[in-house]
């Protein structure tokens, strides 16, 4: 587990989903820069529809993030997550609180 803060030394850019457009499209958040440690690799992990899949990377964060959203490994201003090569959906997103629940792990698996 990854609760030293120090090992989340990337930079990443995270566009939370707000829902359809109306046509047909989706919207998200603007841009916001994370620190994480991004690990490619794959793993087994179930999806929000409850099936099995294989991530193509686990994403370390130190604050909650939410499935449909965009992750990718940089800086991005991009209003549009789907428009940045590399940009990778959120697929899960897992938090499990320490001994005394005063802090938390956290990551999100993308695929």
């Amino acid at each position: 587990m990854l609760s030293d803060s120090s090992k989340r030394n990337q930079e990443a850019t995270y566009w939370a989903y707000q829902g359809s457009n109306g046509e047909g499209g989706f919207n998200y958040n603007p841009p916001v820069s994370l620190s994480v440690r991004w690990e490619e690799k794959a793993e087994r992990f179930l999806s929000v529809s409850g099936e099995e899949a294989i991530s193509s990377a686990t994403i370390f964060l130190d604050q909650d993030v939410g499935v449909f959203g965009y992750l990718f490994l940089g800086n991005s201003a991009s209003s549009d997550p789907t428009t940045v090569p590399g940009a990778k959906r959120i697929e899960a997103f897992v938090k499990i609180p320490h001994l005394r629940s005063l802090t938390y792990e956290r990551w999100a698996m993308v695929k």
